[in-house]
Parts: structure tokens; sequence; C-alpha cells
């Protein structure tokens, strides 16, 4: 059984929407959280096995942080 965490900060600037580029490869989409260094909400609208597109609840200037992860990986 094997295991992978990811974990990485996307900048926003004045938008809602970022997408990510995972720079370890999932045979699956990992399991995925994440926070905002302000006071918005998170969403994470799109995953796969490559990438993941965070939204957040209003426009904003800052940090999206998050981490994927996977176990189970042979």
């Amino acid at each position: 059984m094997g295991f992978g965490v990811e974990s990485a900060s996307v900048t926003f600037s004045g938008t809602d929407t970022a997408t990510y580029t995972f720079t370890q490869s999932y045979p699956y989409p990992p399991i995925v959280t994440a926070t905002a260094d302000q006071d918005v909400n998170v969403f994470i609208t799109s995953i796969s096995k490559t990438q993941v597109t965070l939204e957040t609840s209003a426009n904003f200037s800052g940090e999206v942080h998050f981490q994927a992860i996977m176990i189970g990986v042979s």
C-alpha cells in the first residue's frame, strides 16, 4: 500500500477561481482539503488525477492553502 501527500498554495488576485496542476502523479483523483487566509469560504469545484479547481465565496486577494492526499497507491 502506498501513500501520497502534496501541500501547496494558490494566489488569488481579485478573483474567485483558480486551478492548480498537481506536481505528483496520481492513479485516481486524490482527496483535497482547502482553506483561505481570509474570511471567505473555499469550495473544490473540480478535481481530476492531474488538477484541482478551487472557488471562493467572493472575489479576494490572498492565499488558498490545500493538501492533496492519496492512500492506497500501489
